[in-house]
């Protein structure tokens, strides 16, 4: 019975402690929440609650009210500037969320996928930012001038490095391009037993852009909320992640939350086997406690 609550109150925490919620204290529904295995370490994990939102071009809220409610100077001083010349607008958001952005989160037309991906400290995560691209091709801004970029078949992404801060968790943002065809790379695995093998896998090729890699710190009630400047339509970050292909009637927003989680020694894992009711019951209880 012990080990049973116990998987219980685990589960209860990773969906009470990450997931967005609003002034009206419900969380909208994220269906990738990972559960403690067998084999998971001991020690903090984070929770990444993402939402892409899609919204009419041009609207008020999603290009100047937002804005105002936000905080737009978590970004060091001598780096803002170069993303905004790349189209890149960034703010926190600390409580709840405005209710306009809480609808749209709510809303299964505007925000279809909300999801929550699982991190580590130190450990990349790579967060999609709309939907493969016939192609991308911007002009993007540096300290060394601008560059022409033509990649097809892309898709944008963020690798998200989340790190611990006493009660804080900092995140550094680097904007990746995924692109092309997939093709056969060597690689480096190692077996359960400790000796290094090589091994195949298909990859994409994936273009960096370190020069535009940025961090921002968030507490445990604060969001981070990407979206693109829209006076700057024809750079890399205002055009190819937040504006979609052709004559764009939408434009897309990204809403991210970090959360941590303390997770206890390994359970048996014939525990973690529960059935959907258990799940959904644990999930009553988190809900319930919150408000």
């Amino acid at each position: 019975m012990r080990h049973l609550q116990a998987v219980v109150l685990a589960l209860a925490t990773g969906v009470a402690g990450c997931c967005f919620t609003g002034s009206s204290g419900r969380d909208p529904s994220l269906p990738d929440v990972a559960r403690p295995t067998a084999d998971a370490p001991s020690g903090e994990i984070i929770y990444l609650d993402v939402a892409l939102v899609e919204h009419a071009r041009g609207d008020r809220f999603l290009n100047r009210d937002l804005w105002d409610l936000g905080d737009e100077q978590g970004v060091n001083l001598e780096l803002k500037p170069v993303l905004e010349e790349n189209g890149l607008r960034i703010c926190r958001l600390g409580g709840m969320l405005p209710a306009p952005l809480e609808g749209l989160i709510r809303s299964p037309r505007a925000c279809p996928n909300p999801r929550r991906l699982r991190g580590e400290p130190g450990k990349p995560t790579l967060v999609a930012v709309g939907p493969r691209r016939r192609l991308c091709s911007v002009q993007l801004a540096g300290a060394a001038g601008h560059r022409k970029v033509d990649l097809e078949h892309a898709q944008c992404l963020l690798e998200v490095v989340p790190a611990l801060e006493e009660d804080r968790v900092r995140l550094r943002f680097t904007p990746v391009i995924r692109h092309g065809k997939e093709r056969m790379t060597p690689l480096v695995e190692k077996d359960p037993d400790g000796p290094l093998r090589w091994a195949m896998e298909a990859r994409a090729p994936v273009e960096e852009f370190p020069q535009l890699r940025w961090e921002c710190t968030v507490g445990a009630k604060e969001y981070v909320v990407l979206g693109t400047q829209p006076e700057r339509p024809g750079s890399l970050l205002g055009r190819c992640f937040f504006l979609p292909e052709g004559e764009p009637r939408n434009q897309w927003l990204l809403v991210m939350r970090a959360s941590r989680v303390q997770l206890g020694p390994p359970v048996d894992e014939s525990l973690t086997q529960a059935p959907p009711i258990a799940m959904q019951a644990a999930w009553t209880s988190a809900r319930g406690s919150s408000r």
